[in-house]
């Protein structure tokens, strides 16, 4: 009896994400949220780590450094996450935006880091990048930064 239960909601729920995978379609939530701003990926070295990072903008203008929190994606979805942030902060600003070690591509640190950890990392990569004088943003976790 057990074991037809099991099915039975793996089931259901195999249907749940395929009627949730319709509607995403239906709505053109994956077409119609397509970025016209142009974001260029980038990676470096931080620490002895390889570090992603985008940049968006024009250089001219004033420079802001965002910084994601745990819940960032690498992809733009229906039309949320870091992609969109860049591309709305990109209208006004040149806009750096590290993938933070251990989060989103970058490679994660050798030890367990704590929030000092992560604001000497962002201070190693403005002077990498010789970023002077940004608004730094963050969201949730890289606010704490």
């Amino acid at each position: 009896m057990k074991l037809k239960s099991k099915k039975f909601w793996i089931m259901i729920l195999i249907g749940i994400i395929f009627a949730i995978f319709i509607i995403l379609l239906k709505s053109d939530c994956l077409k119609n949220n397509q970025l016209r701003t142009k974001i260029e990926d980038k990676k470096t070295t931080i620490s002895d780590l390889e570090i992603y990072y985008q940049t968006a903008g024009d250089p001219k203008n004033p420079a802001i450094v965002f910084l994601h929190g745990w819940g960032a994606r690498q992809k733009n979805i229906c039309g949320k996450g870091k992609e969109r942030v860049i591309a709305d902060l990109a209208k006004n600003f040149r806009v750096i935006s590290p993938e933070l070690p251990g989060l989103v591509r970058s490679e994660p640190p050798k030890t367990i880091w704590n929030i000092e950890n992560y604001a000497n990392f962002l201070n190693e990569f403005l002077k990498k990048l010789e970023i002077k004088n940004p608004i730094i943003m963050g969201q949730s976790f890289g606010g704490g930064i």
